[in-house]
């Protein structure tokens, strides 16, 4: 169906002086079509419908009354209740109006509502009631033959011609029906519709409940029921393409969604993998780890730190073996020569000599230990033997020993080696100081043998 512009815009106008002048005008205008479905050519009873069928027909009473509703609005109308839908509450309160005009066998073409009956279906159902008053039914009916059969078409055709005349032309009713199914009267969310037959009568009932009206909700069931006749009424409104086009979306966003599901799928699946991996990964890290040896494992940092500390050692041994060769030569520089000529022997054994055991006198040196032999105390000139010889290591051969006991008989006069003794001219005296100086001569040697065992045990 479609409302003509006129006529919506006049339905927006409630309460002026051409409210009524312009619903009458342009009512005619209205345009109402039906539109035959599948299995609408069966025949039924409207005294006997079914449950199934009186949903159906709820659901296309609904359909026609949301598209008034959307157009009005559209218009600039203010309604005070939303679109319409079907629950079983609804269906089930206008089958309870229905069987109460047939047991009352009410002729609504000539007297109109059945008050009584409205009020006792509505406190069946845990409605609120009205006594002597309608505030459910807009009913619509028309005389027929007196056939008892018609199709489901049949009936819609009689639902749709009563929607019509309320809405072009119920002057007579000061338009209370037109506003009730527009929404700016007593207009409700909850819709069930039923038919009726007594005698050539046929009174269709379109009863709607709102929230106010409901006292028991345990006897009341308002569960949405969907409705598959929504936008199938008029190919002007537009509302079958807006269908057609919403339907379009939700099939192309179920096609994006199971998409976009399979995607995380497999994503997921990708993650469960690579998580596995990382897994596997840290246990062989953890494992090589516990296998490979320290030094091994040992850290570069810590291999350089190493290198640089051997380094560091070798350059100090190298120190010291110049530092000591260095003091070697010191020595060799600082060892005294004397007056003596410098003789060199080969390496000879000199044969024992026999000698009269001679004690001879301690001759006490600066830091020397003293001589085993027992005698008198003397003397000699100090010598600096050990500012000498500390870095000097000296050892005297038995070929210097002899040729140093043939300068001595020839009367060569010792100096730094020997100690001055007392002039004599006694050959006893000369033996004597002879072997003294032997004896001094043996002293300096032991003591630049310790020295040089002293130096080369340091270098070491």
């Amino acid at each position: 169906m479609e409302l003509d512009d006129d006529y919506a815009k006049a339905l927006a106008t409630k309460g002026d002086t051409d409210y009524f002048t312009d619903l009458q005008m342009f009512g005619p205008s209205n345009t109402f079509e039906l539109k035959e479905n599948a299995g609408d050519s069966r025949s039924v009873d409207p005294n006997k419908l079914s449950d199934d069928d009186l949903i159906d027909l709820s659901n296309y009473t609904a359909s026609i009354v949301n598209q008034i509703r959307n157009q009005a609005r559209k218009a600039g109308a203010k309604l005070n209740a939303g679109n319409v839908f079907v629950t079983n509450g609804a269906t089930k309160f206008a089958k309870n109006v229905a069987d109460g005009y047939r047991k009352d066998n009410f002729n609504s073409f000539e007297k109109g509502h059945d008050y009584d009956d409205i009020n006792n279906a509505a406190s069946s159902n845990g409605l609120q009631t009205s006594p002597g008053k309608n505030i459910y039914e807009d009913a619509g009916m028309a005389k027929n033959s007196d056939t008892d059969m018609f199709t489901l078409k049949d009936l819609k055709e009689r639902i749709l011609q009563s929607i019509e005349h309320m809405m072009n032309n119920d002057h007579d009713s000061n338009w209370a029906h037109t506003e009730s199914l527009v929404g700016t009267g007593i207009s409700g969310a909850y819709l069930g519709t039923s038919l009726s037959r007594i005698g050539n009568v046929v009174t269709v009932h379109i009863l709607q409940v709102s929230d106010s009206q409901i006292l028991s909700e345990a006897s009341f069931d308002k569960a949405k029921i969907d409705n598959p006749y929504q936008g199938d009424f008029s190919d002007n409104s537009g509302m079958r393409s807006r269908f057609e086009a919403a339907k379009a979306k939700l099939t192309e966003a179920k096609e994006t969604l199971s998409k976009r599901q399979a995607e995380l799928k497999a994503a997921e699946a990708k993650s469960t993998e690579l998580h596995a991996k990382l897994d596997q990964l840290k246990a062989l890290q953890i494992k090589l780890q516990a296998t490979v040896p320290t030094d091994k494992a040992m850290p570069l940092s810590v291999a350089h730190e190493r290198k640089a500390q051997t380094a560091q050692l070798l350059t100090e041994l190298k120190e010291s073996l110049e530092l000591a060769t260095q003091k070697l030569t010191n020595l060799k520089a600082m060892a005294p020569k004397g007056d003596m000529p410098e003789v060199k022997t080969p390496m000879v054994d000199t044969p024992e000599v026999d000698r009269p055991k001679i004690e001879a006198p301690i001759v006490e040196t600066s830091k020397a230990k003293k001589s085993k032999a027992e005698a008198p105390e003397l003397k000699a000139p100090e010598v600096d033997l050990e500012s000498k010889t500390q870095n000097k290591s000296t050892q005297l051969s038995p070929s210097i020993q002899k040729t140093t006991q043939t300068l001595m008989a020839k009367g060569y006069q010792p100096k730094a080696y020997q100690a001055q003794l007392p002039q004599t001219n006694e050959k006893k005296a000369n033996l004597v100081w002879n072997l003294l100086g032997l004896s001094i001569i043996s002293a300096l040697a032991t003591r630049l043998s310790r020295t040089t065992l002293s130096l080369n045990s340091k270098k070491r």
